[in-house]
């Protein structure tokens, strides 16, 4: 879900963004566009970054392993994509979860591993397959890639016996990404690692590139004094920048670094001024109202553990919120917190934690 331009010139405004993407109506900026990522040449990026992976697949594999390092939401994964489909004509669409390791995709010749959210128990189980897999007769004699994204949520003590996973065979190649590599990522690993990095965009690549989205959808621009403060505020996000700057045009608002916390707000209120029992809950208009709220914090980039302490900092501040209440909703913000690490379905969760907060207020209130 992210976004590749051209080569931006200075003022450009006549910079188009539908070169190389194809349009598909969903409402959703952020995914209203799919990158053509047939080859490297159709992604829409400065050159300035291109140019590296270009080198990278001129003759047609990859042929060291490499870590991606970018922030959240710059595009690693779409880069990983057009690498592949260079290489080995594989679009990564019909990927399938192994039978032997429920935490591995793979599609052909390529598996994937997502670290963010395993346990280090099931990081450890994870590793020894992919060891076992890749010491397989059936594995050595084609090419097979290894694509482990988000290593440095590795504890560094398992990235030790991650490290051993380079040893084994010429016929692997090992693409990983990171958000944090100098600080998270042990010297074992780094010494195995050629590092290719995504920087952030420039002043003029970002404010051209929203301001065209904006043209697109024919919706007048933020400022570009908005626009550069939307995109530090989500720490160089672009996909987090796309999401926060539709939400301000469509509102016609202008961007607050806390502006959050009247989503937060709102939902805390929703919470409160309900009675009865789950079923009329579930019934009311009010239960509707609380879900699209709810999406809407998620649509617009917030990390899942990040609502959960915001809404359990607003609701040990609230004075109507009784003792037993309040220390009911922390019990259950520590398991929601506990479930949104270690699960991918990171939106039901949130649910389950917000319902689970409505009920215990509404008891509280009869």
């Amino acid at each position: 879900m992210v976004f590749f331009f051209e080569e931006i010139i200075e003022d450009a405004e006549d910079t188009t963004i539908t070169n190389g993407l194809d349009k598909i109506e969903t409402g959703c900026w952020a995914i209203d566009f799919v990158p053509k990522f047939e080859s490297l040449e159709k992604l829409v990026y400065p050159n300035r970054i291109l140019e590296k992976f270009k080198n990278l697949v001129i003759d047609g594999e990859i042929p060291y392993h490499i870590n991606i390092q970018g922030h959240r939401g710059c595009g690693k994964w779409t880069i990983i994509k057009s690498v592949i489909y260079q290489c080995y004509k594989n679009t990564l669409d019909c990927v399938k979860p192994s039978s032997d390791c429920e935490y591995i995709l793979y599609s052909n010749n390529i598996f994937i591993v997502d670290f963010k959210n395993l346990t280090n128990a099931e990081t450890v189980s994870t590793i020894k397959y992919l060891k076992t897999l890749s010491q397989q007769k059936g594995f050595i004699g084609t090419m097979k890639i290894l694509i482990l994204k988000n290593i440095d949520k590795v504890e560094k003590h398992i990235q030790l016996g991650l490290s051993k996973l380079y040893e084994h065979n010429n016929n692997i190649r090992i693409i990983t990404t990171t958000i944090a590599y100098n600080s998270n990522i042990i010297i074992n690993l780094k010494s195995r690692i050629s590092l290719m990095i995504i920087p952030k965009l420039n002043d003029s690549e970002i404010k051209c590139y929203i301001s065209n989205i904006c043209k697109f959808h024919n919706e007048k621009t933020l400022s570009s004094s908005e626009i550069l403060k939307v995109y530090n505020a989500t720490n160089y996000s672009l996909r987090d920048t796309i999401l926060i700057i539709q939400s301000l045009v469509q509102k016609g608002e202008k961007f607050k670094p806390l502006f959050i916390y009247s989503f937060i707000n709102e939902l805390l209120n929703l919470c409160c001024n309900i009675s009865g029992g789950r079923g009329e809950i579930i019934k009311s208009d009010i239960y509707q109202n609380i879900t699209r709220v709810l999406y809407s914090i998620v649509a617009l980039g917030v990390e899942p553990e990040l609502i959960v302490r915001m809404m359990l900092k607003k609701i040990l501040n609230h004075k109507t919120i009784g003792s037993e209440m309040k220390s009911a909703i922390v019990e259950l913000a520590g398991s929601s917190s506990k479930n949104l690490s270690i699960c991918d379905k990171s939106i039901f969760h949130l649910e389950h934690f917000v319902f689970n907060i409505v009920s215990i207020i509404s008891k509280g209130i009869k």
